[in-house]
């Protein structure tokens, strides 16, 4: 394909690699298709200017399925030559897909851009109806997308800057990580560096459904606002000095033995203390769906901080109660669809429903609240299907891919409130036991888990803006390997806001370690073992 030249050739060819001096190819709609792969359709290419830099905007389509009107869209966006970087940067989706994402937004930098619909138009990402009997259209998003846009977004490139050297890049989180890992699974080839936050791999819906049953149980089960507050403060209160210094953050909430039991209300006590019933759901949010044998279906969320900290934060109120607000409402807990008087129901509650009735059990009418864990041929339908689908992306033999030397670089908030945080974990430990221990694996694959992140960047009380495409760079193309991470946290989770602390992220099994010495809102007072 397009890179058929060693990397040492790459790192000596310098500037070439950052600007080419002219393209091969104009900007039009009949010049763009007769480089394009002949399954593909370019519908528009316009020459545009973003700021000083001018490109060719292109949209373009490949029919999966006519008479399902399964099709994929996808926008490639290519600077003058003169201004191109010599990278193609693609971009994931969020939730069920359904739109396709800015790809001009890394124009001014010099990036060529492309990302997909996933194959369907969505009015809103949680929206999953278009699935329903619609295998084709399934196969689009959870594999065959992504794969089909980068290879003809690839082909048009090449041929549009005349057959130069580029390096290819994925970036993305939730969904989009999962679409990362899918693609280092079954298309090696495609890009020479990963980059994929919080990915929804495995069987996550099972999570959220298990979470909904064990708060819809009754309204002794249920978790207001106030309940996620006490349980943040003794979560907080237990477990922040345990990685030896107290500072608002949870390193490793997976090193804390909190127990929901020791906030349980004692007889005759409201305030400060979580009832029976709520401890109950808790331990079962944080054990995670089982099977009929015991066998976990899914990893429980850890015990670390579950509270919005700010109003543009989405932590356990947005994610499992459907409450951004002090006032929040209360669900029908008898009823199949608890939420149907909620503006903006739990997103969990949401994401779960539509994807057991469309991806499924393929029935726009079947109560999601009947999935029952003493069911194994009920449990056991929904494994098949997930694994038929071909997107679960925990497949842990990456062996092609790190044979052509191509990089992937994860990370995860440890207070992820959707998907939980040990499926990335996990998922390190299983590339561990196929490429092997030490370097056979950190060579390929880097994870870092980012303390107190809710979902993806941006969100949560810990440090969650970093450049993880930037360390992905300079892996990929200088061959430094990225022991840690600059991260910074800004207030109240603005961008507009200055930044009020930073800290390096550590390449798991590493975590932070503070200096002992300097304030401890200061990247230069925490350090990463291995390079201290």
């Amino acid at each position: 394909m397009r890179r058929n030249f060693a990397i040492g050739l790459l790192l000596t060819v310098g500037l070439a690699l950052r600007a080419v001096s002219a393209q091969a190819v104009d900007c039009s709609p009949a010049s763009i298709q007769a480089i394009a792969p002949t399954t593909t359709t370019i519908d528009t290419a316009t020459e545009i200017t973003t700021g000083t830099v001018p490109y060719c905007a292109i949209t373009a389509h490949i029919v999966t399925n006519a008479s399902l009107n399964d099709i994929i869209h996808y926008d490639l966006d290519l600077p003058d030559a003169g201004f191109w970087n010599a990278r193609l940067l693609f971009s994931g989706n969020g939730e069920f897909g359904g739109t396709i994402g800015d790809v001009s937004k890394n124009i001014p930098m010099g990036y060529a851009e492309a990302a997909t619909d996933t194959g369907h138009t969505s009015t809103a990402p949680t929206e999953s109806a278009w699935a329903l009997n619609n295998i084709p259209a399934i196969q689009d998003f959870e594999y065959r997308s992504v794969h089909e846009s980068a290879s003809a977004s690839e082909q048009i490139l090449s041929n549009y800057y005349g057959n130069v050297p580029y390096f290819s890049y994925f970036q993305g989180c939730s969904t989009a990580g999962r679409q990362g890992l899918v693609e280092a699974e079954n298309y090696p080839n495609d890009f020479d560096g990963i980059v994929a936050g919080d990915p929804s791999i495995g069987q996550p819906y099972l999570g959220f459904n298990w979470t909904q049953q064990a708060i819809l149980a009754g309204s002794t089960a249920f978790f207001d606002t106030k309940a996620i507050d006490t349980l943040n403060s003794a979560v907080l209160s237990q477990c922040d000095g345990v990685d030896g210094v107290v500072d608002g953050l949870i390193q490793d909430p997976t090193k804390c033995a909190f127990n929901p039991a020791s906030i349980q209300c004692a007889s005759g006590q409201t305030k400060g203390c979580l009832g029976a019933g709520q401890v109950a759901a808790l331990n079962k949010i944080y054990q995670g769906p089982v099977d009929t044998k015991g066998n976990l279906l899914y990893p429980g969320l850890t015990v670390s901080d579950p509270e919005s900290s700010a109003p543009l934060d989405a932590g356990w109120e947005t994610y499992i109660i459907g409450c951004n607000t002090q006032t929040c409402m209360v669900p029908n807990f008898t009823a199949a669809e608890p939420y149907s008087s909620f503006k903006k129901p739990p997103v969990e509650w949401s994401s779960q429903d539509g994807f057991f009735k469309d991806f499924i059990f393929n029935s726009a009418s079947y109560d999601t609240r009947t999935i029952s864990y003493k069911q194994q041929h009920e449990l056991t339908k929904i494994s098949n299907t997930t694994a038929q689908q071909g997107g679960e992306g925990q497949n842990p033999n990456i062996a092609k891919f790190a044979s052509l030397g191509h990089k992937l670089l994860m990370y995860h908030g440890w207070s992820d409130p959707a998907f939980s945080p040990l499926v990335s974990v996990n998922y390190f430990n299983s590339v561990e036991g196929v490429l092997g221990a030490g370097s056979a694996t950190t060579n390929t694959l880097r994870l870092f888990m980012v303390p107190d992140m809710h979902h993806c960047q941006s969100s949560g009380p810990g440090p969650n803006d970093f450049d993880a495409l930037g360390a992905m760079e300079t892996w990929v193309e200088q061959g430094t390997v990225p022991d840690g991470i600059i991260a910074s946290h800004h207030k109240m989770d603005d961008f507009t806001m200055p930044v009020d602390r930073t800290m390096p992220l550590c390449a798991y099994p590493e975590q932070a370690v503070y200096n002992g010495v300097g304030g401890l809102n200061a990247a230069t007072s925490w350090s990463c073992p291995s390079s201290s």
